[in-house]
């Protein structure tokens, strides 16, 4: 028993303190694992000799053996001389776990950070040594100084701390440094007498612990109390930085105010012909999305920072669908009136007229659509799989002079269960709208209409906002990890695309109306005369040149069949002129009443015996004869000459 082993132990000391015997504390577990074995050798012999075993038979190739033994090592149970000795399932003992703390009088000093590490290097000199880190307290305001019998130690400060002096009595020993770091160290010299303390006991068995409640502790920022049993690990939020949010943000708001002031020229302006012809409905369409897809900069910027996680879904939500529909809108108006262009060129000749009618509704409905496909999709997307926050974990990191603390960085971002899907599907409809895009600006680019007098600034709009996107959208998810660039990138292509289109737009218009002063509407030209009337006299005299020129080309043609047919009309004559000749010879001229001039060709007749010719359906009129008076003598239209009837005989 645990008193007979002390008794014998007593009696080899002769009287000593057990306790001050060094190896005491070890001395009973050795005893009792020995008879844990002796025992659990005892304990199979029973079973191996059913078996047909010996344990003079064991060897490690016997597995029978081995495991008799191992279940008898697992059930034994019996009183030591440490106490109740039982074995878990790993072999490891099942018993009460003393806790002691070495006590003493410690000297605590606030010291710089490299200046603990010195300390640990000399333990053996200076004594034991406990160095707490402490993080985020307020150093101290004036010269402290510590002292022991054999330690003295000194904060020297000036202004902010700069050094520590550490002296021992003999004066023979310093410590002069300066370190980045202010630690609170405890040094126990070894001539201090420091002890361990027993503070308590651990039953694994019952899991049951008994504390005692003697425990001393290190000093810290928040009162004493035990040191960390692991590595602290701080969470660490990564956010936008507030200098670049600011600066974008400036410059969306700087677009937001340019829009405006191009959508009220637009309204205020809608009344000139110049500006009727450029569509002004479809180009405040391209205005507002402008603005709505700059005032997505906003919330596309907040964070964590700014907002609670509460909230955080909802701006997730509202930064969609402000740059979706916006996106929609500017990008839709654009892409509808190219389209109109290029469907309505691109026809065959036959329909030339249907040219000339343009059905502003249809445009308006086009963009309806657009728009409509969009609400649809970010309604879908919201009601099955909404947005949410979404924390991304990097490695971490370990702050410079603390050992005892990891940073967790962290970063959130909107994101929901399927988000590569959704965002596959909508960056798929976008990137066929914009290819579609550029296809219909290259194929227009020759065409020049007055219904959509634009559409070249408008194709080149798309070719920037198509660019940008297309080199935008991929960047932006390999650097969705990095906050600031990601930000960056997508914001300053927004801000781009929308000054850009807003510039194309805009400006001429601008600049046309303010260098030529068409700022009349219709109502005002009936009582001023301005350049819209002289551009539009101008114009229908270029058409009127057009169509005499293809007048010119038909009389000529006419001109040319009309002497082929006389041609063959004097060969007839002189023919028939010849045969009557004969003719009269033979009747020795005894039909006077049959006299033919030949000098006219209208009385001639056909000769006996050959049928009477049928007359032209379209008689050649009168006033051919005397053709060369419709033309002037450098081939062009005789104004006084040139008669409506004559003009559809031409066209005929």
């Amino acid at each position: 028993t645990s008193q007979e082993f002390i008794a014998q132990l007593m009696s080899k000391l002769g009287g000593k303190n057990p306790e001050e015997t060094g190896g005491f504390q070890e001395a009973p577990l050795a005893y009792d694992a020995v008879w844990a074995l002796a025992l659990a050798l005892n304990k199979t012999v029973g079973p191996l000799k059913a078996k047909g075993h010996r344990l003079e038979d064991f060897n490690y190739n016997n597995r029978d053996i081995t495991a008799e033994i191992y279940r008898a090592m697992n059930t034994s149970s019996f009183e030591g001389v440490s106490g109740h000795v039982v074995f878990d399932a790993q072999g490891s003992r099942m018993a009460w776990t003393l806790i002691e703390q070495l006590q003493g009088q410690p000297v605590s000093c606030w010291m710089f950070g490299a200046g603990w590490r010195w300390l640990s290097d000399h333990r053996a000199t200076l004594g034991l040594i406990y160095v707490a880190l402490l993080a985020g307290c307020p150093l101290i305001s004036e010269p402290v100084f510590f002292h022991s019998d054999s330690v003295s130690v000194t904060v020297l400060r000036s202004g902010s701390i700069e050094a520590l002096c550490i002296r021992w009595t003999d004066q023979k020993r310093s410590l002069f440094r300066r370190f980045p770091l202010l630690v609170l160290a405890s040094i126990i010299p070894q001539d201090e007498g420091g002890s361990y303390k027993k503070i308590g006991y651990y039953d694994s068995t019952k899991g049951n612990l008994s504390w005692y409640g003697n425990d001393k502790w290190i000093g810290s920022c928040s009162g004493p109390g035990p040191p960390a049993d692991q590595t602290v690990v701080i969470e660490e939020f990564r956010y936008l930085s507030q200098n670049i949010f600011v600066s974008v943000s400036v410059f969306a708001g700087l677009g937001i105010l340019l829009g405006i002031v191009c959508l009220t020229f637009n309204i205020y302006n809608s009344n000139v012909r110049y500006i009727q012809n450029s569509q002004p409905y479809l180009n405040n369409m391209t205005a507002v999305g402008c603005m709505m897809a700059l005032a997505a900069v906003f919330p596309l910027g907040l964070d964590g920072l700014h907002v609670s996680a509460r909230h955080f879904p909802a701006v997730c939500q509202f930064r969609l669908w402000l740059l979706g529909l916006g996106f929609s809108l500017a990008y839709g108006s654009m892409f509808t009136k190219i389209w109109w262009v290029h469907t309505v060129f691109t026809k065959k000749e036959e329909k030339k007229d249907k040219r000339k009618h343009l059905e502003p509704w249809k445009l308006y409905a086009t963009v309806g659509v657009l728009l409509a496909i969009d609400i649809l999709l970010l309604m879908l997307w919201q009601i099955v799989d909404p947005l949410h926050i979404t924390v991304e974990k990097f490695t971490r990191e370990a702050p410079k002079g603390d050992l005892d603390v990891l940073i967790q960085p962290l970063l959130e971002h909107c994101s929901s269960e399927k988000m590569n899907t959704w965002l596959g599907v909508v960056y798929g409809y976008k990137g066929l709208l914009l290819l579609l895009g550029i296809f219909l600006a290259y194929e227009t680019k020759s065409i020049s209409t007055e219904k959509i007098n634009d559409h070249r600034a408008v194709g080149m709009a798309i070719y920037n906002v198509a660019v940008l996107c297309m080199i935008t959208a991929p960047v932006t998810m390999i650097l969705s990890s990095q906050q600031d660039a990601s930000f960056a990138f997508a914001s300053l292509a927004i801000v781009f695309s929308v000054y850009i289109t807003l510039v194309v737009l805009f400006v001429p218009k601008m600049r046309r109306l303010i260098t030529r002063g068409e700022w009349q509407s219709d109502g005002q030209e009936t009582i001023k005369t301005g350049s819209s009337t002289n551009n539009n006299d101008e114009e229908k005299s270029r058409q009127l040149e057009r169509e005499n020129k293809e007048l010119q080309k038909i009389i000529q043609e006419k001109e040319e069949r009309v002497s082929e047919l006389r041609n063959q009309l004097t060969e007839r004559q002189a023919l028939r002129s010849r045969r009557r000749a004969s003719s009269v010879t033979n009747q020795n001229h005894s039909s006077p009443a049959l006299a033919i001039h030949q000098s006219d060709p209208r009385s001639l007749a056909p000769p006996p015996g050959y049928p009477v010719p049928i007359s032209d359906l379209h008689p050649i009129p009168s006033s051919f004869g005397n053709s060369s008076s419709l033309y002037q003598p450098d081939s062009k239209i005789s104004r006084n000459n040139c008669h409506a009837s004559r003009l559809q005989l031409l066209y005929k």
